[in-house]
């Protein structure tokens, strides 16, 4: 089930241009090349322009998958268009998950899990991309699931550095 749901609302996301065209994660005929390569083409010094300097941030989010906010995913899925049957599937998907954990051969009580997706599905990774889908600055970025680049030329490298001080878009 899960399989085909990734697979219908991938579709989805592509054929209405909703996912970032940068996020080269889990998308046929992309891959971590692209963004290097993206990221190299858009450098104004690299293109024979001197005067302009580029800022660059290079992130990687520590246990990213286990960081994404259940209730936002769920909300902005929402405002990304996934409504109906398929917004309450995901909804009910990431609602009221719990674990426990195994050590030793004993079993640990159940817990309530209060982010993350679910480790081993296959809607996870998806579900990632549509969370990371709401990091769009005013800059050039790409994404490779959960690394991330994100630059700015400019003639002035403090504009550069004001622009690209996005807000963490992680929960604390």
């Amino acid at each position: 089930m899960e399989r085909v749901i990734y697979h219908r609302l991938m579709d989805w996301l592509i054929k209405y241009n909703k996912l970032h065209f940068y996020q080269n994660a889990y998308r046929s005929h992309h891959n971590n090349v692209d963004q290097l390569f993206y990221l190299c083409h858009t450098i104004d010094g690299l293109k024979m322009k001197p005067h302009r300097k580029t800022v660059a941030v290079f992130l990687d989010f520590p246990t990213a998958f286990d960081r994404v906010w259940s209730q936002k995913l769920v909300h902005i899925c929402y405002n990304t268009g996934i409504k109906g049957n398929a917004l309450i599937w995901i909804n009910d998907f990431l609602r009221d998950r719990k674990f426990s954990v195994r050590f030793n051969g004993v079993l640990s009580e159940l817990h309530k899990l209060r982010a993350g997706v679910p480790q081993g599905s296959v809607l996870s990774p998806f579900l990632f991309l549509i969370y990371m889908n709401t990091i769009q600055p005013d800059t050039k970025s790409a994404y490779y699931v959960d690394d991330t680049a994100v630059w700015l030329s400019h003639i002035d490298t403090a504009v550069s550095k004001e622009v690209i001080n996005v807000e963490n878009p992680w929960p604390t």
